[in-house]
């Protein structure tokens, strides 16, 4: 069974002031996940069987397009954090 993929983009940007003598101000922005697409964390891949020789999945999280197991096989149980974002400054002197 294959995991969702994980479609991740961090950005930063960051502009350098120059202030008196060798003093350097400097301001970045950090976005993680910037385009804040979903990163599914667990899902169960258990499967549980009728019988050795039945090989019926008893613990699927649908039958007939309805929700009937909340924790069934194939159902995902987390997800990572959205978006976010980070301000720093730093003074070099």
């Amino acid at each position: 069974m294959r995991r969702p993929p994980i479609n991740n983009l961090d950005l930063s940007l960051s502009k350098i002031f120059a202030g008196p003598k060798s003093l350097k101000f400097e301001v970045r922005i950090d976005a993680f996940n910037a385009l804040n697409h979903t990163q599914f964390t667990g899902f169960n891949g258990t499967a549980n069987f009728a019988s050795l020789t039945n090989p019926t999945i008893t613990n699927l999280a649908r039958e007939n397009g309805n929700v009937v197991r909340q924790n069934g096989f194939g159902s995902v149980s987390g997800v990572a954090a959205p978006r976010s974002l980070q301000i720093v400054t730093r003074v070099t002197f």
